[in-house]
């Protein structure tokens, strides 16, 4: 993986930059490091590998989740699953306020790029697979 110190730019794709968000983010979730910024990089992987994976027709475990009814999708996506993805990134609209976050989704986007790197490619590499044997023995029967 190039370094910071390495070069001072780079050239990569959607995809490339998102496996490395998620690599990065699941080391600083495992090393129980800063859990907004696992979150902004899990969030971020998670959105771009769903972007994907949604053009070739892959159907997600989190926003496309059965358990989510259609009628309650968008509301689910922007009151709860999305808000501290979008608390974090923007200031435009709510400069002054605070939020309530929630650090379980952490677990949740981690394990759904995870997914969705398994979906879009047909592998997991051993971090992701250690944190999804984990994310289950946590969520249990869920």
């Amino acid at each position: 993986m190039t370094r910071y110190a390495d070069y001072a730019s780079i050239s990569l794709n959607k995809m490339e930059a998102a496996k490395r968000q998620l690599k990065e983010a699941i080391v600083m979730f495992l090393e129980k490091r800063d859990i907004v910024a696992v979150h902004t990089l899990a969030a971020a992987s998670y959105q771009v590998l769903y972007d994907i994976a949604k053009k070739q027709g892959i159907r997600d475990i989190l926003y496309d989740s059965d358990i989510i009814k259609d009628e309650y999708r968008g509301i689910a996506k922007t009151d709860y699953i999305n808000k501290a993805k979008n608390f974090f990134k923007h200031a435009d609209k709510d400069l002054d306020e605070e939020t309530e976050f929630n650090s379980s989704m952490n677990e949740w986007f981690l394990f759904s790029a995870g997914h969705l790197i398994r979906e879009l490619f047909g592998t997991c590499v051993w971090k992701i697979m250690c944190l999804c044997g984990g994310l289950l023995r946590t969520i249990g029967n869920f």
